[in-house]
């Protein structure tokens, strides 16, 4: 290792949803003293949002600007429909895999992936996707939350001062009354006994977007919601929202900002 890259910190982008684990995944590669250069999002044509957290581009884009660090949004068309062998047709992986190689002409060289291993039975096939977007671009992939179990990846998440709330459910197990309530140790209480309780150990299917954390400069406030019932799927329709300072006792991140043309 020579001198200058003993002190010049790896730059990387994070594949960014919005939601807790990509969050999370950030905050770690930030504290790992990798320099996270832009997040990485892969919105839809189909309905003009961020699948399946149903976040449109404003909310993700004020989402950014409130953390600090510039958002990429790649739009790409995900069909309803398979093909006869069962294989989606879509490009969204060679979509990401192009934003990626833009990403490497800037000086990036690593990608960061907030996917959980530990309770999640398409963990195999997530970590060869990650690998086979990644590889094409010669960008290393790092998946910082790999091999934690989910409470203590949550436990972590409340503890380090994120505010997440949650903005998609499913309506068997969990239900609309779910949607808005922010992760707390109330609501990991009531999942730890959910999943003690039922007899498949499962919670029910959730997302969350956050508002607030050690790697936000300002936090955000939702103003406006609605709740929308799409198939058997609860979502938390952000409307409007405003930007707000910090307290100054809060602690943060201090990272490098810089703009990167990877539109």
């Amino acid at each position: 290792m020579d001198r200058f890259s003993q002190y010049h910190p790896e730059e990387a982008l994070v594949s960014w949803s919005g939601g807790k684990d990509s969050a999370y995944a950030c905050f770690l590669a930030m504290r790992q003293g990798l320099n996270v250069r832009y997040l990485a999002s892969m919105m839809t044509t189909n309905n003009n949002r961020l699948f399946p957290h149903y976040l449109t581009p404003e909310i993700m884009q004020a989402q950014s600007d409130a953390i600090g660090i510039p958002l990429v949004q790649q739009w790409v068309t995900v069909p309803a429909k398979v093909t006869r062998d069962k294989t989606r047709v879509t490009d969204y992986d060679a979509k990401f895999t192009d934003m990626l190689k833009k990403a490497r002409i800037q000086g990036v060289t690593c990608g960061v992936f907030g996917v959980v291993s530990v309770g999640n039975p398409f963990y195999q096939q997530q970590h060869e996707w990650v690998h086979e977007v990644c590889r094409p671009a010669e960008i290393r992939p790092y998946l910082p939350l790999w091999g934690i179990d989910r409470q203590s990846i949550l436990t972590n998440i409340i503890a380090d001062g994120f505010k997440a709330i949650i903005v998609m459910c499913d309506n068997h197990r969990l239900g609309k009354e779910f949607l808005g309530r922010v992760l707390d140790e109330d609501l990991l209480a009531e999942f730890v006994e959910r999943h003690r309780s039922t007899p498949d150990g499962k919670v029910g299917l959730y997302h969350t977007f956050v508002l607030d954390g050690p790697i936000f400069k300002k936090r955000l406030e939702v103003d406006e919601s609605a709740e929308i019932k799409l198939n058997d799927m609860w979502y938390l329709d952000i409307k409007r929202f405003h930007q707000a300072e910090k307290s100054t006792k809060e602690p943060s991140i201090i990272y490098q900002e810089e703009e990167l043309a990877l539109v």
